[in-house]
């Protein structure tokens, strides 16, 4: 609210609180990143580092069935051509790192969500070809 006051009144921040704001929104993803690489480093010392079969429901249903479902909901509805292939291969890009960030946050599971994050990260490396050939 205190940003949408600042565009709409067009003030300016002074330039040391404005770059001080800037640098902290640039380390987001390192800390994101540094999160989950904690919790993944903390689950391979406990030897979690096996695929269980509830990883692989989840996996599939990340990569094939929500790919699928946006394909059939946006045909449904008349989206076709280049929008729809933006939404399908969006469908099907890896866990968002937040995910980890919020699972550690609220003391759900963050090692768990970690090697989520991770496994649907290496997994997105093989489909993400696959479905840009498909839909090229």
């Amino acid at each position: 609210m205190i940003g949408y006051a600042l565009v709409e009144l067009e003030w300016h921040l002074p330039v040391i609180l404005e770059t001080s704001l800037t640098y902290l929104g640039d380390i987001r993803v390192p800390l994101s990143l540094l999160i989950i690489g904690s919790n993944l480093a903390s689950s391979l010392k406990k030897g979690m580092s096996r695929i269980t079969l509830d990883q692989v429901i989840i996996l599939i249903g990340k990569f094939v069935l929500h790919p699928l479902l946006i394909w059939g909901v946006f045909t449904l509805v008349g989206v076709s051509g280049l929008p729809l292939h933006v939404f399908i291969l969006t469908a099907s890009l890896p866990c968002h790192a937040q995910t980890a960030i919020l699972s550690e946050f609220y003391d759900v599971e963050g090692e768990y969500a970690a090697n989520l994050v991770s496994l649907s990260t290496l997994v997105s490396l093989i489909t993400i070809p696959i479905y840009t050939s498909i839909l090229l």
